[in-house]
């Protein structure tokens, strides 16, 4: 009986081996003690835009196997871990290539943290990458770009362009509002405004000379800066004498150069003090003459005439004018003011001339008066 039960016992034993090992043959192959894993992440960084409906962003995890000698190992099981986003592996297992590689992808969405250490394991090994997020402001700031016309520098006299047309909102759909100037001189021109300053909505260039500001005169260094904003209530507030927050500015620094020109001299011929006769309420006339002012350099190029009453004068060229006023039944005087300006040095740029200089005003006292007994 006992050799009988001793060889029961044994074969009971085989076949329980036999139901066992078919398993072991399907178990996930584990890497060695000697091998190693190295992890990559394709891109390290992502970035989320919720302004531009970006809001999510994948890396590709690499988890390479090699064994003792480097080489690369197939079939080998790697879990995949992270401490934030979400892995396509889930909790499931991937196996190694041919190249020995195991792939993952993290997909990483706002609320994720900003760093995140993804680790892939297998048996005892382990390699570890970090994916960075960077989170892109839901309302971003205007992009401000200023365009020197010439560039860094222009000779007194000479005309200059400051452009920001160039500027731009980096997010879909929004656009700059609002445009502010600062314009600010190391030796301001007498009777220039310092700083200068443009604002408003459509306000992107700022060209001198124009109707308010004259060319620079004096050498000096000029402080540019353009302020920017894409808030939509910008203008409204700009409207009703608020002031404006602006989100964006840049700032460059401009040369006026002097330049060998002397301003050239503005006379008006005649006596200081001049006077014209006509009936109380008729139309008197007088014609002006600026043809002794007299430039060092260059010929006189334009002639600029005030008749001081508000009036257009007619225009005899190339120095004369002709002011008319209105007879009143009392004597009255007026201002007449001339402003000539020079060739500069007589070189052309761009249709202008440079170095140009104006004179001081040349003025006369002109006394109107209605005829005696009209």
């Amino acid at each position: 009986m006992t050799t009988r039960r001793a060889a029961w016992i044994a074969a009971a034993a085989l076949a329980a081996a036999a139901i066992v090992l078919p398993g072991c043959e399907n178990s996930p192959l584990s890497a060695g003690k000697d091998f190693k894993i190295t992890l990559i992440a394709q891109p390290g960084a992502v970035v989320i835009d919720p302004a531009n409906n970006i809001n999510e962003g994948t890396s590709t995890l690499l988890a390479t196997v090699l064994d003792g000698n480097s080489v690369p190992q197939q079939g080998i099981t790697v879990y995949f871990s992270a401490n934030g986003g979400s892995l396509s592996s889930g909790a499931h297992g991937v196996k190694t290539s041919g190249a020995g590689i195991a792939t993952d992808v993290l997909t990483v969405g706002a609320n994720d943290p900003a760093s995140i250490t993804v680790t892939a394991t297998s048996a005892s090994i382990s390699g570890t990458a970090t994916v960075t997020k960077t989170a892109v402001a839901g309302n971003r700031p205007p992009s401000v770009l200023i365009v020197a016309s010439p560039q860094n520098t222009q000779a007194s006299g000479g005309a200059v362009v400051f452009d920001g047309s160039g500027s731009s909102d980096p997010d879909t759909g929004q656009f700059i509002t609002m445009y502010k100037w600062v314009i600010t001189s190391t030796n301001p021109d007498v009777g220039k405004p310092n700083p200068i300053i443009a604002e408003g909505p459509g306000v992107s260039g700022v060209s001198i000379p124009n109707d308010a500001i004259t060319a620079f005169q004096n050498a000096q260094g000029l402080t540019v800066t353009l302020l920017a904003t894409d808030d939509p209530t910008a203008p409204a507030t700009f409207a009703a004498g608020q002031p404006v927050a602006y989100r964006a500015q840049q700032t460059i620094n401009y040369t006026i150069t002097g330049c060998a020109n002397t301003a050239p001299t503005a006379v008006i011929a005649g006596p200081a003090t001049q006077q014209i006769i006509g009936g109380a309420g008729s139309l008197a006339t007088v014609q002006l003459d600026g043809s002794l002012s007299t430039d060092a350099e260059t010929p006189i190029d334009t002639y600029t005439w005030n008749c001081g009453n508000g009036s257009i004068p007619q225009v005899v060229p190339p120095a004369r004018a002709v002011c008319s006023y209105l007879v009143d039944g009392v004597q009255r005087t007026y201002t007449v003011t001339l402003v000539v300006t020079d060739r500069g040095n007589g070189q052309i740029v761009n249709g202008q001339y440079q170095c140009v200089k104006q004179s001081t005003p040349a003025t006369i006292q002109l006394l109107v008066t209605p005829q005696a007994g009209g």
